[in-house]
């Protein structure tokens, strides 16, 4: 290598430095030393070791490629893949095979968010699941008082625009009203209020069935009560 001699391309001298420094000399039986080697091109040896510093390796090149593709994956998807998720799709469109502990830790270390989605609750299933069987079965008639009590709740209007909501519990037997209560809404406290209303005023009751009817909270229940 002659003194003075300095290719116009900066990658090619560092990549010539390193090459050279890592060959021996014929004549001191060593390698030559960067600070020579740098010498002789008129760079400095600070420069060349920012350039040698920044040298990827091979996994650190793949961990880029992947972080970008993670975060046009998610961007294109509103962040909603989580990093299972994108473990599937990276071995499959990707040549390299990655797990899913490789892709948290990159999501954890460049700050990329999944949103976590809340499954879906099927309410009409959890309140079919909470439906009692139907004990009456449209027998609607009773033998003696405090048997058979069914429920209801109905809309009351009054003033200009005011509403009102009315619970009431009604023996089969003679068709009395045995409790009642009101409510700004229909709530299930509303329906145990008049329910705990009714024992109250009938305290010496054996065994009584009531038979609940809402249209959208509870459906249809039927309760035994001993």
């Amino acid at each position: 290598m002659k003194s003075g001699y300095q290719p116009t391309d900066r990658q090619t001298i560092y990549q010539a430095i390193q090459s050279v420094s890592q060959q021996m000399s014929t004549f001191t039986k060593r390698c030559y030393s960067i600070t020579q080697l740098c010498s002789i091109m008129h760079l400095s040896r600070a420069v060349y070791y920012k350039w040698h510093n920044s040298i990827q390796t091979s996994r650190q090149k793949t961990n880029t490629q992947l972080i970008s593709y993670i975060r046009s994956l998610e961007q294109k998807n509103h962040f909603i893949f989580g990093a299972r998720r994108l473990a599937l799709y990276i071995n499959h469109e990707l040549d390299v095979h990655v797990t899913i502990k490789r892709i948290q830790r990159l999501m954890r270390e460049n700050h990329i968010h999944c949103i976590i989605r809340v499954a879906k609750r099927d309410r009409q299933k959890i309140a079919k699941e909470m439906i009692s069987k139907n004990i009456l079965k449209h027998d609607f008639t009773a033998l003696r008082p405090n048997s058979k009590w069914v429920t209801d709740c109905t809309e009351l209007h009054y003033g200009t625009h005011e509403k009102l909501r009315l619970s009431a519990i009604k023996d089969l037997f003679d068709h009395r009203i045995v409790s009642w209560a009101v409510s700004a809404t229909e709530t299930t406290e509303l329906l145990i209020r008049t329910v705990k209303q009714a024992l109250k005023t009938n305290p010496h009751t054996d065994s009584i069935l009531v038979h609940i009817v809402r249209e959208v909270r509870i459906h249809r229940v039927s309760i035994t009560i001993t």
